[in-house]
């Protein structure tokens, strides 16, 4: 399967995805849109992941990484968005990304939704998992979108698209190397309330990260499931 993601911010890593892309011999290719690289050639793209970022700092670019996705979807790619890839995700599918109640940092349990396990997307993953969260940030639900998940911050966590479209508000990929970074040099950045709890002690958290890492591997593999089955499924607009 040819992966290829959209890196909004230079220091926003691909972590578990590297590794479970490595460990199904599947290949992996980057557009570093904060680098000015061009956009892919969507024929040579089987799943289309789009990372994390602030932003104020995407502007430049943000509107044409929106069509983008917008128009993967509809070339019936499968398609993960994650934290801001989330949100722009929801943008491309008629949402709209908007300030949160509350901003979130560190990890937090993230609730399945009833009836959400049964998703082909979500085959595998547990009801209730601990995640990764930084952001402040969130989106409207786009019409035709089944909600997933939710925390007690923050109710649109987790979304679906028809069978091979997924909108994650967490950090599955995160690694404790980016925790570490963050707690580091980013954690004043959020605006503080009753759950941005994160601290350098998190990137030692080796129980969620196990956990976080295998239920992403669990929504990867189901991803990979769907599109061997049906390579292409295009969305008529």
């Amino acid at each position: 399967m040819r992966i290829h993601y959209l890196e909004n911010l230079a220091t926003a890593g691909i972590g578990n995805i590297a590794d479970w892309a490595r460990s199904r011999q599947h290949t992996l290719h980057a557009t570093r849109l904060h680098a000015g690289d061009a956009l892919p050639d969507l024929a040579r793209v089987d799943l289309l992941i789009v990372l994390g970022g602030v932003p104020q700092d995407c502007t430049a670019w943000i509107d044409t990484e929106i069509a983008f996705i917008r128009e993967a979807v509809h070339a019936g790619k499968a398609v993960l968005g994650i934290c801001l890839g989330s949100q722009l995700l929801a943008e491309a599918l008629g949402g709209q990304l908007v300030p949160a109640t509350h901003a979130e940092s560190g990890w937090w349990p993230v609730r399945l939704r009833d009836g959400a396990q049964a998703h082909p997307l979500l085959q595998g993953v547990p009801e209730s998992n601990t995640l990764f969260f930084f952001h402040r940030n969130t989106f409207t639900m786009p019409q035709g979108c089944v909600w997933l998940a939710q925390t007690s911050a923050c109710a649109h966590q987790m979304y679906a698209y028809g069978d091979r479209v997924l909108g994650i508000q967490a950090h599955p990929e995160i690694q404790d190397e980016g925790i570490a970074y963050l707690a580091m040099h980013k954690a004043d950045s959020l605006p503080v309330g009753p759950y941005t709890g994160l601290r350098p002690s998190d990137a030692g958290r080796a129980d969620y990260l196990f956990r976080a890492k295998a239920m992403l591997f669990h929504v990867l593999s189901n991803m990979e499931a769907i599109m061997r089955e049906a390579p292409t499924n295009a969305v008529r607009s």
